[in-house]
Order: structure tokens, then sequence, then C-alpha cells
């Protein structure tokens, strides 16, 4: 006990250590580089705390896309979620996610699944190779998923065109909100024709 003690005490200060000494000599890599990288951590709360990291650096985590895309396909949900979350905060900047983001639409949680439709809906004509997977989250029982699979779906065009029997469906929905991005869509979709 008194030398597992020991040991994790040394670990902790050869770590302070170590991060005292990256911090004298102005760091190695920016922040984002340095969480980029964690992204790729064989360890789950290495990879957890980089993705909960990148969402306090603003649109700069726009630097660590490759990684973020890469680690919506993480074996963690808890990763995943994180990943999501951080991409739809880019805005139209996360567009190149949106084939990877479609991949991982199906097998995602719902909470996962609100950020992943969030990052369609921010990639206009990106997200079109996720056709199927918006017009199946029409069905959602969660009216935000509805939503913005519809907002995606607007901004596609021509790709949404085999969503149109579907938007007419949701263009009926409870929830006015849905409702009425859906009848947007499709005045939309309709002025493309």
């Amino acid at each position: 006990m008194v030398a597992s003690i020991h040991y994790r005490k040394r670990w902790f200060a050869e770590r302070l250590l170590v991060a005292c000494g990256i911090v004298a000599l102005g760091g190695c890599g920016s922040k984002v580089s340095q969480l980029a990288a964690q992204l790729e951590s064989p360890s789950l709360e290495e990879r957890y705390d980089a993705a909960k990291a990148l969402a306090d650096v603003g649109n700069e985590a726009v630097e660590a896309l490759p990684q973020l895309i890469g680690a919506l396909d993480d074996a963690s949900p808890k990763v995943q979620y994180r990943v999501a979350k951080v991409l739809s905060k880019l805005d139209d900047a996360a567009a190149p996610a949106a084939a990877e983001a479609a991949k991982a639409l199906a097998k995602a949680d719902e909470e996962t699944q609100y950020y992943l439709l969030k990052v369609l809906a921010n990639s206009d004509d990106a997200a079109a190779v996720a056709t199927p997977q918006l017009t199946k989250m029409l069905e959602s029982r969660v009216s935000d998923h509805r939503y913005y699979a519809v907002k995606a779906l607007a901004n596609v065009g021509d790709a949404a065109k085999p969503a149109i029997p579907a938007l007419r469906r949701v263009a009926k929905d409870s929830d006015e909100k849905v409702r009425k991005a859906a009848e947007a869509a499709l005045a939309q979709l309709a002025g493309q024709g």
C-alpha cells in the first residue's frame, strides 16, 4: 500500500515536472495541436479530456478537425458525444465531417445524435451524403432531432428531393418549430426544381 502511494506521488511529480518544463520552454506546439494528438491516445480518459478541452477553445478547434473527424468513430460513446459537441460549435467549418457524422448517426445515442444533426445542419450541401440518414431521423421521437434533420435537408438542395414525402409528413408535426421548418424546407426545395 505504501509503495503504491509512493509510486503515484512519484508519477504525479514526474508529470508535473514535464509540464513545467514544457511551459518554461514555451510549450511544444499549440494547445490545440496537443489536444488533437491526445484524441488519438490509447487512454479513454485522455481522449475524453481532450475532446472536452477542445470545446473550450472555440473556433480554434478547427485546427484539430482531422482528429475530431476520426474520433467520431471512437469506441467510447462518451468520447463520441464530446467530439460531436465540439464539431457542432464549429458551424460550417465542420462541413468536412459530414460523411463521418452521417455514419456515426445510426449508432449514436440520442444526446450524441442531437449534436451530429447540428453538425449536418451546419454543413450545407456537404450534408447531401447524409440524405438517407436525415430522412430516417425525421421519424425520431425527439423533436429537436426532427428539427435539425429538416434544417440539414433544406440545405442540401436537389439531393434532398427523395426526402420530400417525409418532409410533407413532418410539415404536419405536432411541434410548431419542426412544422414551420418543414414548410420552409419544402418551399425552398420547390423553388430549386
